[in-house]
């Protein structure tokens, strides 16, 4: 059997999924685009992500004698989840934070609440 062929293909495996994951999870993902509101503050969303990822292989009895017994696969998951946001008020910065019940719902029960907040 040939290792070196069978770790290439293992590494082959782990670098797509890599790939795919760091695509889901840049910076942009934690640190939204920034929005400016009619006074002129400026909010910067903030998400936690939280991120899993497994690949493996092994060797299975091979077809052809030129192949190498190779089987393999990978899988991950992500969750992202809206924590605060990041306030600019004139030379003022502060972060507002928001509970985290239903992410996308209690985001758009407390926004009206922090433009309220900053704009006083």
């Amino acid at each position: 059997m040939n290792t070196t062929s069978t770790e290439n293909k293992i590494e082959q495996i782990m670098s797509v999924a890599m790939d795919k994951i760091k695509v889901l999870a840049d910076v942009n993902t934690v640190v939204g685009t920034p929005f400016t509101v009619l006074d002129g503050t400026t909010l910067i969303p903030l998400s936690k992500v939280t991120m899993g990822f497994l690949a493996g292989g092994g060797e299975t009895k091979a077809q052809k004698k030129a192949e190498p017994p190779l089987a393999g696969g990978s899988g991950g998951g992500i969750s992202i989840n809206p924590i605060g946001f990041l306030v600019k008020q004139g030379d003022d910065i502060k972060i507002v934070n928001i509970e985290d019940t239903s992410p996308y719902g209690k985001l758009f029960d407390i926004l009206p609440k922090i433009i309220k907040d900053i704009s006083h």
